[in-house]
C-alpha cells in the first residue's frame, strides 16, 4: 500500500509534464480514477485484513484525495480506536481533519502520534501547524522556533529524504523573516536544502519545491536562478495562480530595473551633472565626510570611491555616494529599489533595501551614501530580452545615509510576509 501511495504521489507531481495540455479537471479525474482503482483492489483483498487495518488502509487511500471526506475521517477514527498502537492512524487523521479546517484537532493528532512513535512525517506536519498564523498569533514567536526545531529533528531522522530537505528549507525562510531579515546565512542554508531536495526522487517533481526555491533565490538576488526555478515550477503546475503571479512579478520587477538603468533614471542631464558635482559639498557622506573625520578620531575611516570602481561582492572599507535618479516599482514590496548615479556619463546602479519600515523611502534627486556596498552583477535573458545591470544590496537601511543622515533599521518584520512566500501543504 505504501508503495502504491508513493507511486500515486509521483503520478500527481509529474502529471502536467506528461500531459501539458490537460486541465485541472482532467487532473482531478485522472487522480481520482487511480484512487478508485486502488480502493477496488483493497475491497478485493479485505478478507485478509482485520477491521482496524482495513479502516486504516481505506482511510489512507481516501486521504490522498485533495478534499476532506467524512468517510475518510470515519475510517481513520475507527482505526485509531481499534489499533493497539495507532501512531499511523493518528497521523493520517491529523491530515484528514486539517483539510476540514480543524487546525487544533490536527495538532492534537500529530502530537499524540509522536507520543506513540517519532516519525519524520508527523514531525514535519506538526511543524507546519505550528507556523500557521492562527497558532503563531496565539503562541507567539516561540511557535516559529519550535517549528524549526521539529523540522530539523525530522531531517535528522532521515537526512536523505527530499521532503524533509524541502520543508527544512521552508522553515529556515520563515525564521529568516522572523529574525528581521538580518541573518543572511538562513537564506543560504535554505537554498542549499532546496538544491539537495531537487536531486531526490520523492521531491524532484514537486512544483512547491521549485516555487519556494525561486522565492529564496530571489531574496538572495540570484535572479537568474529564481527565474529558472519559477519557470520549472510553472511547467510542473501550469494552472497555479500563485506561481504564475510570482513569475510575472519577478519579470516585471527586473524589466523595471533594466528600463530605469537604460534610461539612467528621470533626472535631466544638466541637473544631474550639477547634483553629481556638488554631492560631497552638500554633505552626502555625513559623518564619513572629510570635514567630519578631521573633527573626530573615533569615526571609522571609509574610503570614498566613484560608483564605477566598485567591485562585485563586498567592498570592505569603502563608501560610495550618488544621486537618486529613479524609484523602481516592485509589487512584492520587498526589496525597496531605486537607482543612483554619481556622474552623467557613468553607469546607473540599482540599490535594493531589505528590512525597512513602512515609512522608509527615498525621493528623486536626494543624495545617498552607502557603507561597504555589496554588489551583484545581473546578466541573463528573459524570454530573449537581455538583462544587464548591477545592484547594491543593503540587508537593512543601517548601511544607508540619505542627505547625509544615517537611517535607522527596523525589527518590525511581519510574519504574514514570510508566510506568503512559502508554498507548503500537509
Amino acid at each position: 500500500m505504501d508503495e502504491a501511495i508513493c507511486d500515486f504521489k509521483q503520478f500527481c507531481h509529474r502529471y502536467f509534464l506528461t500531459n501539458p495540455a490537460a486541465s485541472p479537471e482532467d487532473f482531478l479525474a485522472a487522480s481520482t480514477g487511480r484512487i478508485n482503482v486502488l480502493l477496488e483492489e483493497l475491497e478485493k483483498n479485505k478478507e485478509g485484513l482485520d477491521r482496524p487495518d482495513y479502516c486504516l488502509q481505506r482511510g489512507k487511500l481516501l486521504n490522498m484525495l485533495p478534499d476532506y471526506t467524512a468517510e475518510c475521517e470515519a475510517c481513520l477514527d475507527a482505526a485509531v480506536k481499534g489499533l493497539p498502537v495507532p501512531w499511523e492512524a493518528l497521523y493520517e487523521l491529523g491530515n484528514c481533519v486539517f483539510k476540514k479546517g480543524d487546525l487544533w484537532m490536527a495538532k492534537s493528532c500529530f502530537e499524540t502520534s509522536l507520543h506513540h512513535k517519532q516519525t519524520k512525517q508527523a514531525l514535519r506536519d506538526l511543524a507546519i501547524i505550528l507556523r500557521d498564523r492562527r497558532v503563531a498569533l496565539r503562541s507567539g514567536p516561540q511557535s516559529i522556533k519550535d517549528s524549526l526545531a521539529l523540522t530539523r529533528e525530522a531531517y535528522c531522522l532521515d537526512p536523505e529524504d527530499g521532503i524533509s530537505q524541502h520543508l527544512l528549507g521552508n522553515a529556515l525562510i520563515i525564521e529568516f523573516f522572523n529574525s528581521s531579515q538580518s541573518d543572511g546565512g538562513l537564506i543560504e542554508e535554505a537554498i542549499q536544502f532546496y538544491a539537495k531536495a531537487t536531486k531526490t526522487e520523492e521531491a524532484k517533481y514537486d512544483s512547491d519545491l521549485y516555487h519556494n526555491q525561486g522565492s529564496a533565490l530571489r531574496y538572495a538576488e540570484n535572479y537568474e536562478g529564481a527565474y529558472r526555478s519559477l519557470q520549472y515550477a510553472l511547467l510542473l503546475n501550469p494552472h497555479s495562480v500563485a506561481i504564475r503571479s510570482d513569475l510575472k512579478t519577478l519579470c516585471t520587477f527586473l524589466h523595471n530595473c533594466q528600463t530605469a538603468v537604460a534610461r539612467k533614471g528621470c533626472v535631466r542631464r544638466k541637473k544631474l551633472s550639477h547634483l553629481a558635482a556638488t554631492v560631497i559639498q552638500r554633505g552626502a557622506l555625513g559623518i564619513y565626510g572629510p570635514d567630519n573625520l578631521r573633527k573626530s578620531s573615533n569615526k571609522p575611516y571609509l574610503k570614498h570611491i566613484p560608483l564605477r570602481k566598485v567591485k562585485t561582492g563586498r567592498n570592505a572599507g569603502i563608501i560610495v555616494c550618488g544621486t537618486v535618479v529613479a524609484v523602481i516599482h516592485n509589487e512584492k514590496i520587498i526589496p525597496y529599489a531605486f537607482c543612483i548615479m554619481d556622474s552623467v556619463n557613468d553607469e546607473c546602479l540599482v540599490v535594493t533595501v531589505y528590512n525597512f519600515t513602512q515609512n522608509f523611502g527615498v525621493m528623486i534627486e536626494q543624495s545617498v551614501a552607502i557603507i561597504e556596498p555589496f554588489v551583484y552583477n545581473i546578466r541573463f535573458d528573459i524570454d530573449g530580452e537581455p538583462l544587464s545591470f548591477r545592484t547594491i544590496r543593503l540587508s537593512s537601511p543601517c548601511g544607508l545615509l540619505i542627505n547625509g543622515k544615517r537611517c535607522n533599521s527596523s525589527t518590525d518584520v511581519k510574519l504574514n510576509i514570510a508566510q506568503s512566500e512559502i508554498s507548503s501543504s500537509i
